[in-house]
């Protein structure tokens, strides 16, 4: 089940503001809360989001300095069938704008709608490698 770790008494408006302090330049948050279903929850504090919007708002956080690529670890572990597609959705528009996604998953229907190349390992060893 995803976790994330923000402090109790924290908005979605402050997380936003600690993250954009972090670097030196950051995509604009709003278009980000929208892309994320999260524009009406900015004043909300983060522990009271739904486990879904928590996941949502993380993967915003990540994306904030507009990286070139990112890394993405059993991303929707936990999340239902419809909040998975939705973040999916999103990923893949994010990725069509040019962000190179490393993805671990054990969900073959998430690797197929957003990866391009896949490598299977087991037990340590490649099994497969190449594209879908």
């Amino acid at each position: 089940m995803f976790n994330t770790n923000f402090p109790d008494k924290m908005t979605v408006e402050e997380a936003c503001i600690q993250w954009q302090a972090l670097y030196k330049t950051t995509q604009a948050v709003e278009p980000l809360l929208t892309t994320f279903g999260l524009q009406d929850k900015i004043k909300q504090l983060i522990k009271s989001l739904s486990g879904r919007e928590k996941q949502r708002l993380a993967i915003l956080l990540a994306l904030l300095p507009n990286p070139s690529s990112s890394f993405l670890d059993e991303l929707t572990t936990g999340l239902d069938t419809k909040a998975r597609k939705m973040l999916w959705k999103q990923l893949f528009l994010i990725k069509e704008k040019g962000l190179a996604i490393v993805l671990t998953s054990h969900y073959m229907g998430e690797v197929e709608a957003l990866c391009d190349r896949l490598l299977i390992l087991k037990n340590g060893e490649t099994v497969v490698k190449g594209t879908i």
